[in-house]
């Protein structure tokens, strides 16, 4: 089993790449797999504990989902893991995972408790698990995990650095600050932490655009080119073919999976967490550029994107109008 994990900014196309990896035949997609930690609580804890409110793309709680239900009972024994661990605690493991083995990051644990480095292994060595369900449940060779995060990738790569590929997705920063901020959208994400105005919002996501798309550069140029990749949203839209087939030669995938005609009768029927709401749309399977941010962008908005933003967007390869 291989575990292609979609990292990037939200509003960047890593649902669309998503969607269409998944329409090959034995690639399966969970979707968001870090949202599963009610899979973890109810392997070790029981399901009488925990309520869940989370919904299987199939249209059922994933408590009472077909494919979700089972994973428990499949999974192997493993320490119970917790998700204890602070913002620092994350930060020095991430660090550490990219120079040392799995051995010494457990050494590390045993001899720096304060580390929680145990606790993380543990919760890495899980989801891990899950995949290898999911995996066996869906007869498929290659799981799709769109997390996006990239702790979460630094997570399972540290447990099994041979399984997990990572695909960086990168768009347009306007495009993503402007798709983020539309009228539909400002109260509804940014509402919880104050940013009701679209300039205040703007902003607030050129800052993180620039803050994940540098450290997402970063992580690819320190990891081996067959585990990795950076894919445009443009490029990627506007020949998909071409680019899956480069993106699998990159990671020596070398076979590309067909289209999709002999999934498992589970895996026919999507079982997906979280996400975009246009990963089930009915129109799902068009795939466009969308550059109908060129026709709303002003200069007020190109002065609140502000000019780290711009310089991080010239850097990968987007000018003011493209």
């Amino acid at each position: 089993m291989k575990l292609l994990y979609i990292a990037g900014m939200s509003r960047s196309g890593t649902t669309i790449l998503e969607r269409t990896l998944r329409d090959r035949d034995n690639v399966y997609s969970v979707g968001e797999l870090r949202r599963a930690n009610f899979l973890l609580i109810q392997k070790y804890q029981g399901l009488e504990n925990i309520t869940v409110t989370e919904n299987c793309s199939c249209g059922k709680n994933l408590a009472q989902c077909e494919l979700w239900s089972s994973i428990p009972g499949e999974m192997n024994d493993k320490p119970s893991p917790t998700n204890s661990s602070n913002r620092t605690q994350r930060l020095l493991f991430e660090i550490c995972s990219l120079i040392f083995p799995l051995s010494i990051l457990r050494l590390i644990g045993k001899l720096l408790p304060f580390s929680r480095f145990h606790n993380i292994i543990h919760l890495g060595e899980n989801y891990i698990d899950i995949c290898h369900s999911v995996a066996k449940k869906t007869n498929s060779t290659i799981i799709v995990d769109s997390s996006k995060n990239l702790h979460h990738f630094l997570l399972l790569r540290a447990v099994a650095p041979e399984t997990v590929k990572l695909i960086f997705v990168v768009r347009n920063g306007r495009a993503v600050a402007n798709s983020a901020t539309k009228p539909n959208r400002i109260s509804n994400p940014y509402n919880n932490i104050g940013l009701t105005d679209r300039q205040t919002a703007i902003k607030h996501i050129a800052s993180s655009w620039t803050r994940v798309n540098i450290a997402g550069r970063i992580l690819i140029m320190l990891l081996r080119p067959s585990t990795s990749s950076i894919i445009k949203y443009e490029d990627f839209c506007n020949n998909s073919d071409i680019a899956i087939n480069d993106l699998f030669r990159k990671m020596k995938l070398f076979k590309l999976p067909a289209a999709n005609k002999h999934k498992s009768e589970l895996a026919k029927t999507e079982h997906s967490i979280g996400g975009s709401p246009s990963r089930h749309s009915a129109n799902s399977k068009v795939i466009t550029v969308d550059n109908s941010w060129q026709k709303t962008w002003t200069d007020i908005d190109e002065s609140s994107f502000g000019l780290i933003a711009s310089i991080t967007n010239y850097v990968f390869g987007y000018q003011k109008k493209s």
